[in-house]
């Protein structure tokens, strides 16, 4: 049976939803650490919460709407930037926005489920933005130097945002019980 709370019930809820990620998202580039090649900031902490509270399809939207923003010039990448569509291809974290929207849509596979596997879902969700941030980077690295620079560094910050998206998505979409056969209700185990 399809988990209902896995999606908004109607169109206006999942567009709701999926601005609400966007929301998140444009939050998270608001605490930002300088760094190279690209900057720590809790963008991805959004990305796993859009996905984990929101479900697949609109914490999917709410990674594409944040992107088609950027690109259309709001100031909601880290440090208030904008994507800049005339050096898109000069963008060094073009790699780790295409990985939001796939992102999100793994991390709904923390939606109730035990802590546990929503853990090992927002790795998951984590290690597509990494993979594809590295495999951008190696526009400007050799393979090695992208891992080294574009993912090794944003390690220990992922761990700590998947923890948190975990326990979030946890406490607001607990394990729902098992179904027991009707028959099998009310027997005694002890014979």
């Amino acid at each position: 049976m399809p988990d209902e709370r896995a999606r908004p019930r109607s169109q206006p809820g999942a567009v709701l939803a999926a601005l609400a990620g966007a929301a998140l998202i444009a939050l998270g580039a608001r605490v930002t650490v300088p760094a190279e090649p690209v900057p720590v900031t809790l963008q991805t902490l959004g990305v796993l919460l859009a996905g984990g509270l929101f479900g697949a399809r609109a914490g999917a939207l709410a990674g594409l709407v944040y992107v088609g923003a950027a690109a259309a010039g709001a100031p909601v990448l880290a440090d208030g930037a904008a994507l800049d569509v005339g050096a898109i291809s000069e963008t060094k974290s073009l790699g780790y926005l295409a990985g939001f929207a796939p992102a999100a849509a793994v991390a709904a596979l923390a939606r109730g489920r035990s802590l546990v596997a929503g853990l090992v879902a927002m790795t998951a969700a984590h290690a597509v933005v990494l993979a594809l941030g590295a495999a951008w980077l190696t526009h400007w690295l050799a393979p090695a130097d992208a891992l080294e620079r574009g993912v090794a560094p944003y390690l220990a910050g992922a761990g700590v945002k998947g923890l948190a998206a975990a326990c979030i998505v946890r406490l607001a979409a607990p394990p729902r019980p098992v179904a027991i056969a009707p028959g099998l209700r009310d027997r005694d185990p002890s014979g």
